[in-house]
Parts: structure tokens; sequence; C-alpha cells
């Protein structure tokens, strides 16, 4: 099962001239959220809602302050531990930003079934219907949970990865406290890795959990705090071959782990505000976390598109536009997804 989260939009040229070819280009350092999301409107025209929606994590979810982030326009492999089941998705519309390459990110097969895989399915949906330029760029696709099928994916993967980056949680599975360790690596991923000759970026992803396991896992950071997405220098594959084989995928798991926090300590900066805000729509509505947190995201949003402004006039009133959006039926669908259809009215 997968979804193309279709955010490919102008592709940027990294192609040789005469033949030689450029010496890769990161994008390093800090990057303000003011400038993340001014790039991602610019990748993004003429979307409205759907662009919004992109934004949203950027605005309420991302430490941009803390984060120092390395993105590069060719393909490379990203290496990443795993605390909450949103963060694919800001990490990916951050890379799409600031680099507008393509990414094929893998995640487990729980994301289709929950309010996670529909908001990303509903994105691609539209992004594929009105053939917006942007309808490659992000493709989501799940590994299969049985041992077997998961290998054989695995060793599938470089018919996928042809011009495009990958984001892989290389542990398997979210963490339950911060500063957890990252034991687990594929032996199938470090041999494709190898094969491909792509350089490593290995990335540590903090802020989002507590600092002792509360007994379940998170689908949005413990406390609605900003996660900060710390990259370290790439892994060069002339490097990485260098290595004794036996300590290879090591080199990487180390590199990850010595980015965390110390163990069992919160360093995330809890937005209580927005906490209390998300309760109360949880506690009037019903909706999902991942509802409540959207709603709440474009309720406040400083600059909303058009279509926004209409969605929250259909979260008031309960009239659906028939007018002033780029795909009505689209709107429709989306409007009563993130709503969970109540209010609706017919004139």
């Amino acid at each position: 099962m997968n979804a193309d989260l279709a955010v490919s939009g102008p592709r940027d040229a990294f192609a040789a001239e005469a033949g030689q070819p450029h010496p890769p280009e990161a994008r390093e350092g800090k990057t303000s959220a003011a400038q993340l999301r001014a790039m991602l409107r610019d990748r993004l025209p003429d979307l409205g809602l759907a662009t919004d929606l992109a934004i949203a994590p950027i605005d309420h979810l991302l430490d941009s302050a803390g984060s120092t982030l390395r993105f590069y326009k060719d393909p490379t492999f990203y290496y990443a531990n795993h605390q909450t089941s949103y963060e694919s998705f800001l990490i990916s519309f951050v890379h799409f930003a600031l680099t507008g390459a393509p990414l094929l990110v893998v995640t487990h097969p729980g994301l289709f079934d929950n309010d996670y895989g529909e908001h990303c399915t509903l994105l691609a949906e539209l992004l594929h219907q009105t053939g917006h330029s942007a309808a490659d760029a992000i493709q989501v696709i799940a590994v299969p949970h049985e041992l077997k099928p998961a290998r054989e994916f695995l060793l599938g993967l470089p018919e996928r990865l042809e011009g495009r980056s990958l984001l892989v949680h290389v542990g398997g599975w979210r963490e339950v406290y911060e500063g957890q360790p990252v034991n687990m690596m594929s032996k199938d991923l470090l041999e494709i890795t190898l094969r491909l000759r792509r350089r490593v970026v290995p990335i540590r992803i903090s802020g989002g959990l507590p600092a002792k396991a509360l007994g379940y896992k998170f689908h949005l950071p413990y406390r609605m705090g900003r996660l900060t997405i710390n990259m370290a220098p790439a892994i060069e594959p002339e490097e990485l071959t260098a290595i004794e084989p036996g300590r290879r995928r090591q080199r990487i798991l180390d590199t990850i782990n010595e980015m965390a926090p110390p163990a069992e300590t919160y360093v995330g900066k809890a937005n209580y505000p927005l906490l209390k805000n998300c309760l109360r729509r949880h506690t009037q509505t019903g909706s999902s976390a991942l509802k409540c947190f959207l709603l709440e995201a474009l309720e406040t949003m400083p600059d909303p598109s058009t279509e926004t402004v209409l969605l929250r006039d259909f979260v008031r009133y309960g009239v659906l536009p028939a007018a002033g959006v780029s795909n009505v039926e689209w709107f429709a669908r989306k409007a009563m997804w993130i709503t969970d259809g109540r209010g609706l009215k017919t004139v």
C-alpha cells in the first residue's frame, strides 16, 4: 500500500553541465519557520487549503531555531530515530521546501489504517486530480510486517529510488521515552545503501516524548511540544565502505544516538495553550488528536488562504461553499473528514 504525497513541485536542476557533475549541494544550518513556510508556499502554489495543511506542522511542531538541517538536492539516504507518527509528514515537507527534490518515505502499515493515512491520501488525491506540478515529490509506502515480505520489499527498494532520496526510521518502531537509543537497523537496508553508493545523513529527532514511558506511544508530540531535528554531517559512500564491514551499521546507529539528549530527561518545549485548545476541541467533539490539531492550526493561522477561511466558515455555519475553491468535490470531502461531518446543513 502506498500514497504519493504529490509534492514534487519545480525540481531543481542538479544535472551535469558538459558531462561534468556538480558537487553535492546541501541546504545546511538554520532556517527559520518563516523561511520554510515561504518556500513551501512557493513550491505549492494555487492549492489553498492543502498548502495550509502542509504548513501547519511547521508553524506549531517544529523547533526551527534548535534544529540543524542538512538536506541535499541529489539522492541521499536519511536514517532517523522515531518518536511520533506525525514527524515523517513534517520532515517530508521541510525536505521538499528546502530542496524541491523527490523523496520516498518508508513507514509502517498502520499509518494507512488511521487518520494520518487518510490525511495523506486526501492530499495526494487533490494533487493528482488537478495535475499539479507537485504531483510526484513525496511518496509514502509501507513495509510489510511479516519477515519474508518485508525483506522482499527492502530488496526491491532500488527500483523505487532512481533519482529519489529515502527517509527511513531505522529502528522500525516509535520510541516511548526521550533519549531512548536506537539499536536496530536492517542488514538489507545497509546492503542497498552500499550498492547504490548513496550518502547517509543520520537524523536525531527529540523533544516529542516524556522523560519516562507512560505505557503508550505518541502520534503527536508529548504536551504538543516542538520537535528538534538534528542532522549529522553526511557519511559519504567512500567513508562507509572503508569501515570494517561488521561496524558499518553501528557507525550509523552510534551517530544517531550520539545526538540524543540524556536518556529519561524531558527536553521538549511544551505548548500548553495549544494542548489546552486541542483538548477542548476533543472534549467537545470527540474528534481525533490529529483532526483537533489541524483545526486549531487552521483556525489560528495568521495568513490563511481563501479556502481555509471558507473551511472556518463551514465549521461555524455548516454550509459548504459552491465556489471559491479550486476543487469543490475535494474541498467538501476534506471538510467533512476534518470535522467528522458535524454541523453540516443543507440550503
